[in-house]
């Protein structure tokens, strides 16, 4: 995380950087810090404006949903996961995510819906299991 402080000192515009700092203060559950960063480069990576590959824009975007999801934004939180399925339709993550919300937002048929949807892309997945569970299979 300090490489990336220090790198972004000499670069702010600096993508890896940005993204290794964002990237940590997600791992390290510092859900508001990395927020804003995620934003940012998830609005400056869309539509390839960067030339950013569609890989590199979903996995920020990912971890954006996700971050939203824990600060329990979940409205914003489902609408990410859906953008980043509408790119990459066979993460089971995203499908995960997006049941996830869906469970927290009060909608158990979608959350069954996109919980079979992670299973299917990923049948041992646990976590889309117990949100299965939790929506009432």
């Amino acid at each position: 995380m300090e490489a990336s402080q220090e790198a972004l000192g000499l670069d702010p515009r600096y993508r890896d950087a940005a993204v290794g700092l964002a990237f940590s203060l997600f791992e390290l559950g510092q859900y508001a810090e990395a927020l804003p960063h995620l934003e940012r480069l998830t609005r400056e990576g869309e539509g390839n404006a960067l030339q950013t590959s569609t890989k590199d824009v979903e996995e920020v975007r990912s971890r954006l949903a996700w971050t939203l999801f824990y600060l329990g934004r979940y409205e914003r939180a489902r609408d990410q996961f859906t953008r980043g399925i509408t790119a990459r339709p066979n993460w089971y993550g995203l499908h995960n995510g997006l049941g996830w919300s869906y469970l927290r937002l009060g909608d158990a048929a979608r959350a069954r819906e996109s919980f079979r949807r992670a299973l299917r892309l990923r049948p041992d997945l646990a976590d889309a299991k117990e949100g299965l569970v939790r929506a009432g299979m």
